[in-house]
């Protein structure tokens, strides 16, 4: 024991003569310098959710925005409020238009931590806002993790997809005027007050508009163009493409006629009302499919590249309890691990697994008849497929 005692006593004299040596050569400055890098960093602050587009975003942030309040953490789940000119005041101080989104998200996330000093902040980003480069150096100042997820089934987001009429259009030169009436945001109905000049393809206005509330807002939003080919027509320009070259995979509705309701479909069957479904072209299929699974490979790559852990978590795996009691381990395993990466604090196994419980099974997955309507045609096309994953992904009866 003296001797243990007599070796520690003298690596601490030669670590006092070391530091002795140092400050005598004017490097003191440099040693504690070192010293502090070595120190535990402040805690996390910022994780982001990557969501592929339709990949059930919307569903995944109401359960961890529930799960928040449910366990009591000190979080906050913000959707895509940071992105969306509505929601983040930021948009329109930053000059509007689409080239102010990194300033407005970092000044709506520097607001936030001002304002909640022990708040861990998560939001939704998509994957082409997310690897933007300007982005990229805001979520690094936070040291911000991400997690990926995206929708398995290819058939399910294809489907979505068309439903919501992110397939059709043309992208062409927009030349929108004052006085044009334009969508916001798929919901509301506004008229171009101020424009600004056209940059790739894109085009940033002043909308003035009246939201749910019957309140006039005043907005900078980025247009781009979705119009029929050889067509003129800017009257109904907006996010989405309101109609298809012909033969075209299209919107529809219950009686197979072409249907404009596209993103509103979501507010027209929560409120009871006929909803749409999908006209699928076959051919489209296995071109979008392979078109899907390449992208998610490519995601995965800047990820790497960014430093990221990158293994992606399917949509269907976080949701999988709410469909049956057999996905419930599934789903834990997969939530634990995305807000482990995301480092959200405070998190348990015990408590995601209470939260689950509370509404396990409740939403069993319906037949894919339910949103496509030449069901039958697209069966057998999936069908005849050698490769077995085309098979796999049909669900052509409710599940219980």
């Amino acid at each position: 024991v003296h001797s243990s005692n007599y070796q520690i006593q003298s690596m601490l004299l030669c670590l006092f003569a070391l530091l002795l040596q140092q400050a005598a050569h004017g490097s003191w400055t440099e040693m504690h310098q070192m010293t502090l890098t070595n120190l535990p960093s402040a805690p996390p602050r910022v994780g982001v959710l990557i969501s592929a587009g339709c990949s059930m975003s919307t569903a995944v942030g109401h359960f961890l925005r529930d799960y928040i309040t449910h366990a009591q953490i000190d979080a906050a789940w913000k959707g895509e409020e940071l992105m969306d000119p509505r929601k983040n005041r930021f948009h329109v101080r930053a000059g509007g238009g689409e080239e102010s989104t990194t300033a407005a998200v970092k000044a709506w996330i520097d607001d936030f931590i001002e304002n909640n000093p022990n708040t861990f902040l998560a939001f939704k980003m998509g994957v082409s806002q997310y690897f933007d480069p300007d982005m990229q150096q805001v979520l690094k100042k936070y040291n911000a993790k991400a997690v990926l997820h995206y929708r398995a089934n290819s058939l399910d987001r294809f489907t979505c997809m068309v439903r919501d009429c992110f397939n059709c259009g043309l992208k062409v030169p927009l030349a929108l005027q004052r006085g044009y009436k334009v969508l916001v945001n798929h919901s509301y109905q506004g008229v171009v007050k101020e424009v600004k000049s056209i940059s790739k393809e894109e085009q940033p206005v002043l909308v003035e508009y009246k939201d749910n509330k019957d309140q006039v807002n005043l907005d900078w939003i980025t247009y781009r163009a979705y119009l029929p080919e050889n067509s003129s027509n800017l009257q109904f320009t907006g996010f989405v493409g309101t109609a298809c070259k012909e033969g075209q995979s299209h919107s529809v509705d219950e009686y197979g006629k072409p249907s404009k309701l596209c993103f509103l479909r979501r507010k027209a069957t929560a409120q009871g009302l006929p909803g749409n479904k999908a006209w699928i072209d076959t051919s489209e299929l296995q071109s979008f499919i392979e078109h899907v699974n390449k992208s998610v490979t490519n995601a995965v790559e800047q990820m790497n590249k960014l430093g990221q852990y990158s293994e992606p978590v399917k949509a269907e795996d976080l949701l999988a309890y709410e469909a049956s009691s057999s996905g419930l381990q599934n789903s834990l395993d997969s939530w634990f691990n995305v807000l482990t990466r995301i480092r959200m604090p405070n998190i348990s196994r015990k408590s995601l697994q209470d939260f689950m419980e509370l509404s396990v099974g409740d939403h069993p997955l319906a037949s894919q008849d339910h949103g496509i309507y030449n069901f039958d045609e697209v069966e057998q096309f999936m069908s005849s497929m050698a490769d077995e994953k085309f098979q796999s992904m049909l669900r052509a009866n409710d599940e219980e």
